[in-house]
């Protein structure tokens, strides 16, 4: 008797560890992970962009997604990790609306880079997702990123900011004018006491001084 009662006990508490690893699985079974491995491509991000390519510590970063407009809309999941450390995490409602603007405030430690992983979720799937840096540092210098211009003519506004763009979406934070100049020991031709409005550079080639000082002021804006 004490033997069957031994079974009987046995068969109750491995039925009972059995049914509770079953509702345990079933759990977590149905808790949703996020992550690019069971991320969709479905196009609907088109463009993930911050304001500048370096920040201060303590100085918020504006991000701004394109997305291709849809009546469906959803919700961004936005995953800000350091390496392999996740920061912080949040959830951004989208309308469907062809923008969608957030700012975001790193910790103020100084010399390190971040990274959003932005993720459009769509009733329970995630349908797509981007991933941008971002670099917080007092000094461009500890990280440089370089790049260039070599095109000084006459230029549309308009132009030059989508150049500008580009380029600090290339996170360049160090950036050369090539060549702007109208002699190597008279860099900026004067026109009096005044700059002249253009000059042939060392090929020959016009430079408008507005290209350049609107080039300044734009790239001066991103860093």
């Amino acid at each position: 008797m004490k033997t069957t009662g031994f079974r009987y006990g046995t068969t109750t508490v491995c039925a009972g560890i059995l049914l509770m690893s079953a509702l345990l699985a079933g759990c977590f079974g149905k808790k949703e992970t996020v992550g690019p491995q069971k991320a969709g491509s479905a196009g609907q991000i088109a463009y993930v962009t911050t304001d500048k390519a370096r920040y201060n510590p303590g100085e918020p970063v504006l991000y701004t997604v394109t997305m291709e407009e849809t009546e469906q809309g959803g919700e961004l999941i936005v995953r800000y990790k350091h390496l392999d450390e996740i920061v912080e995490e949040t959830t951004i409602q989208w309308d469907g609306s062809p923008e969608v603007k957030w700012e975001w405030t790193p910790p103020k430690d100084d010399f390190k880079g971040y990274m959003a992983e932005i993720y459009l979720k769509q009733g329970r799937e995630i349908a797509d997702h981007a991933n941008i840096a971002v670099d917080v540092s007092s000094d461009w210098g500890k990280f440089p990123r370089y790049g260039y211009l070599a095109d000084f003519m006459a230029m549309d506004s308009a132009e030059q900011e989508e150049i500008i763009e580009r380029l600090n979406r290339y996170r360049i934070n160090g950036l050369q004018f090539y060549d702007w100049q109208w002699k190597h020991h008279i860099p900026l031709k004067m026109d009096g006491d005044r700059p002249a409005s253009q000059w042939p550079d060392i090929a020959n080639r016009m430079v408008s001084y507005d290209t350049v000082k609107t080039y300044i002021d734009l790239a001066h804006g991103k860093t």
